[in-house]
């Protein structure tokens, strides 16, 4: 495989810690959804 730019391994990075954000978010939304319903 080429190796990367570091523009690229950058982008790759940043992009790796979005995908974390929306994944924590996302448990957040489902835990938020729980707790709605148990009401």
């Amino acid at each position: 495989m080429a190796s990367l730019t570091d523009y690229e391994k950058t982008r790759l990075e940043n992009i790796k810690r979005n995908q974390e954000k929306l994944a924590s978010l996302n448990l957040n939304v489902d835990e938020l959804r729980l707790n709605l319903q148990k009401r």
